[in-house]
């Protein structure tokens, strides 16, 4: 049965709005009317932090670049040491370790040169983690002791007593255990005098670990639980989870399989209520080792399936993650190259040009210490000024922090609903050569596509509902969860008679008062036994090119003109079945693509022209008709806005 919570989540989101949709852009607006560089270089920052925030590295590093290039203009140096750091962060975010330490250590050299300790320190602490990423542990812990130096100095108890954890983390990895707890316990003995209960947590946690790895289980047992004792004191689920996972693990290596079954059980209830998807998966694959290992095979498989769709969910957010990491990885390497040109050409200026310089330098100074003269006449107006951009500032903080949650949502939504939709896998297990063109209007569509396999049958649905966005993404979770029901558990098989219920439920759950809420859609049953194709159609038709002779001929199949939901015509819908021959070409579509305006007139493309489109097409191999497809609907719309979701499937019979 579908899963409410999923709808009660969209509507969260929706209710969070779309009020801080504009943020972007009301702040690229104030760039361009003011000429202040200053108030841009913040404004630049803090367009860095929302993009970072929210996963976008790309634009995150394009106004970390444009914050870097202001403060260095203007000769800010901690300006420029923020901007360079922030680089440092966003380019480790994305796996570039080595982009990331460039950054880091320019910064350093600054930080260094203005004796900012506060910056040292954390850019001490960024080289340590970099540096630890690629396995050089001794550069790794030069940074990280010259850290405990600087904090051991000032006497910086809170600062020194992490930076021992850091480093024991270190020579663990290192395999040297025995260093690893003499720094873990010196980090105990501060924390204890200073009562800091969160780094104490983590830092049992890491000697629990420790102990485990010399198989030392009774005082990995005793540091675990001394660790989650205070994880469910400072009330955090994160560390909670993780703690309750390492005691499981110890259980399970004890072959105390009950009690490795509670703690992973715990483990699994804590990191579903906190959505910790990585520790979801780890969790649901340790009950199935559990299950298997105490021959429970129905448990173990129920478990196995859970940790393989999670896992799944996983790798697609990684693989898009990936893709970017790779472009921006691209894109810096390319800088470094034309920065190293410039340079090149850079040395190659004359003496002459360079005496000019200094002539212009000294007339500029003079003109600076004029302006300086007259900025001492503006000051008390500046500080009127600078007292609004306080109340300013603290207003923007309110609006970044509601739009990184509503972001964050809709994000988290989209992932939610593109699992839900047919996997690629799936698709190429039933289908031979295909094409899927899915392109949302919004984040979240109400278009969408999905498949099931049942009985040696195996059926596809395109499917709009009504609305785009949130709302047609609420109406497209309710008619897959439908879909699903009436196959999967009520053993309806004829796509009419799906479509048939289908209807029945929508009436049923969004009420029958005059609502016209539904859905058009194509339900397609590819029967594997009889090889037979059959299917129903509401609003939308099926379109079937054959080439006979020589000569290709489109068809237009039957559809039954009555939407799946409230309409005028309620009466069932018909059974139809396609006559076809090997290399025919099956093309499933909703109304988005026939809808869009554009081209010279800025005018809809039509139906008409789509199904030439198509036929125009056929000789080519399904992966070229996506490109064709994708190169026609950029080059209509233009600079025209997308008015509706687009789905297009082809299918080569």
């Amino acid at each position: 049965m579908f899963n409410i919570k999923i709808i009660l989540l969209f509507i969260v989101i929706y209710l969070q709005g779309f009020s801080q949709l504009s943020k972007k852009d009301s702040l690229l607006m104030q760039i361009r009317n003011s000429k202040d560089s200053s108030v841009n270089m913040k404004i630049y920052t803090t367009l860095f932090i929302d993009r970072n925030n929210a996963s976008d590295f790309k634009n995150a590093i394009l106004f970390a670049n444009r914050a870097l290039k202001l403060s260095k203009t203007s000769g800010d140096t901690l300006a420029t040491i923020i901007s360079l750091n922030n680089l440092g962060d966003a380019y480790s975010c994305i796996g570039s370790v080595n982009a990331s330490i460039n950054f880091y250590q320019e910064a350093l050299k600054l930080s260094d040169e203005i004796k900012n300790a506060k910056q040292t320190d954390i850019l001490l602490g960024a080289l340590g983690v970099e540096y630890t990423k690629l396995g050089e542990i001794q550069k790794a812990l030069k940074y990280l002791k010259k850290s405990l130096d600087n904090n051991q100095k000032i006497k910086n108890k809170h600062a020194y007593s992490a930076i021992y954890n850091n480093i024991g983390i270190l020579y663990r990895n290192d395999g040297k255990y025995n260093l690893a707890m003499d720094y873990y316990f010196k980090g105990i003995e501060i924390c204890l005098e200073l009562k800091n209960k969160p780094v104490l947590m983590q830092t049992y946690n890491n000697l629990g670990i420790v102990y485990n790895k010399i198989d030392d289980q009774k005082n990995a047992m005793i540091y675990y639980e001394k660790s989650l004792l205070l994880a469910i004191e400072l009330k955090n689920k994160f560390q909670e989870g993780i703690v309750l996972g390492y005691i499981g693990a110890v259980y399970f290596k004890r072959k105390e399989y009950k009690k490795a079954e509670d703690s992973f059980l715990k483990t699994l209830k804590i990191t579903e209520e906190i959505e910790d998807l990585e520790g979801i998966i780890e969790s649901n694959y340790n009950l199935s080792e559990i299950y298997e290992e105490t021959k429970h095979p129905d448990k173990a498989l129920f478990y196995l399936k859970a940790y393989l769709k999670q896992k799944d969910v996983l790798d697609k957010i990684n693989n898009e993650n990936n893709i970017q990491s790779q472009e921006i990885k691209s894109e810096y390497e390319k800088e470094k190259i034309a920065i190293k040109k410039e340079q090149e050409k850079r040395d190659l200026i004359s003496v002459s040009e360079q005496k000019r310089q200094r002539y212009v330098i000294y007339s500029i100074s003079i003109g600076f210490l004029i302006i300086s003269i007259l900025l001492g006449f503006l000051f008390k107006r500046f500080k009127i000024t600078n007292s609004q951009k306080l109340i300013i500032e603290n207003q923007k903080q309110i609006v970044e922090e509601h739009q990184k949650e509503t972001i964050d949502s809709i994000n988290y939504a989209k992932r939610i609903q593109y699992a839900l939709l047919a996997n690629d896998d799936l698709l190429n297990r039933n289908l031979k050569e295909h094409f899927v063109f899915f392109n949302p209007k919004d984040i979240v569509s109400g278009d969408f596509y999905w498949a099931t396999e049942y009985n040696n049958k195996f059926y596809l649905a395109v499917c709009d509902c009504t609305g785009h966005g949130v709302p047609g993404a609420f109406m497209s979770l309710l008619n897959i969860g439908f879909l699903s029901e009436a196959i999967k558990e009520k053993n309806i098989e004829q796509p009419n008679e799906v479509l048939n219920f289908v209807r029945k439920r929508l009436i049923d759950s969004i009420g029958n008062d005059g609502q016209q809420d539904g859905m058009d859609a194509i339900l397609v049953c590819f029967d594997k036994t009889l090889n037979t194709i059959s299917y129903s159609a509401a609003n939308n038709e099926p379109i079937l090119i054959s080439i006979n002779n020589l000569v290709s001929e489109l068809v237009e199949l039957p559809k039954d003109k009555m939407p799946v939901g409230k309409g005028e015509n309620m009466n069932s819908f018909s059974l139809q079945t396609i006559n076809f021959k090997t290399g025919d070409s099956l093309y499933l579509y909703t109304d988005g693509f026939a809808d869009q305006f554009g081209g010279p007139k800025g005018k809809k493309f039509k139906y008409k022209q789509l199904n030439e489109m198509l036929l125009k097409n056929i000789d080519m191999s399904m992966a070229d008709q996506y490109i064709e497809i994708t190169n026609t609907l950029t080059n209509w719309k233009g600079d025209l806005d997308q008015v509706d979701d687009i789905l297009i499937i082809g299918i080569r019979l």
